[in-house]
């Protein structure tokens, strides 16, 4: 196997371009492409280094956009090629601390969905992602029973970034992993909507809606937007 280095620094803009350049001057087909490179700053979003923020955008949006965009038509073209875009499970909520690099997240998310729907998969050309959460760190969050959200004092429904960090330091990780592995945490076990659909509410779902819901006058519980008002 022949193997070809390049070392670039995506977040400059027109990076990408060079790249492209670089390998069709070399005559390298790319069969696969991997969106991998990524950063992100915890932090208020008012404090964190403009220089830095844009950066971030560029790598985590604008590069990934124009990576699939030039050689997903050498793909198309072809007939043939794969593409992986690596997201987050910070895709699926707004963040606080990490409000810019989960919506760069969400970008990921939404832009490889959509990417991948039209005739690209009649043409074998597979889109696909992966939310990025390490089965090994998975594991030590189960084991200690990881979730929560910064707050200004420890509490039951939250700790300080103090805490974050402490915790980080306690299973060998940096403070985006313990996110990461709130988020999970979050997403698998309290956010229902993220579960295969299974249909209707069922009558017993039905009762605990109607014994947790606030009480409105001519308010009423529906299993399904289609059901009738008596239903």
């Amino acid at each position: 196997m022949e193997v070809h280095s390049h070392a670039i620094d995506l977040s400059e803009p027109g990076a990408t371009k060079t790249l492209v350049l670089h390998t069709e001057q070399r005559s390298l087909r790319i069969d696969c492409l991997v969106n991998n490179a990524g950063f992100g700053m915890v932090d208020e979003h008012v404090d964190i280094n403009p220089n830095y923020l844009h950066r971030m955008l560029q790598l985590n949006v604008v590069a990934v956009a124009e990576l699939c965009q030039a050689y997903g038509a050498l793909m198309k073209q072809r007939g043939d090629g794969r593409i992986l875009n690596i997201a987050s499970t910070a895709a699926f909520q707004p963040t606080p601390y990490f409000a810019a690099y989960g919506a760069s997240k969400s970008f990921v998310l939404s832009f490889s969905e959509a990417f991948g729907r039209p005739s690209w998969q009649q043409r074998s050309v597979m889109i696909a992602l992966r939310y990025l959460i390490s089965k090994e760190l998975s594991m030590k969050a189960a084991a200690a029973q990881i979730a929560f959200r910064y707050r200004s004092q420890d509490s039951a429904t939250g700790v300080t970034r103090t805490t974050a960090k402490r915790l980080a330091e306690l299973l060998g990780v940096d403070e985006t992993q313990v996110i990461h592995l709130a988020l999970h945490e979050l997403a698998t076990k309290f956010l229902p909507q993220y579960e295969a659909d299974e249909g209707g509410l069922t009558k017993a779902q039905l009762n605990q809606v109607r014994k947790s819901a606030p009480k409105a006058k001519g308010g009423t519980v529906r299993s399904s937007l289609f059901a009738s008002e008596n239903a």
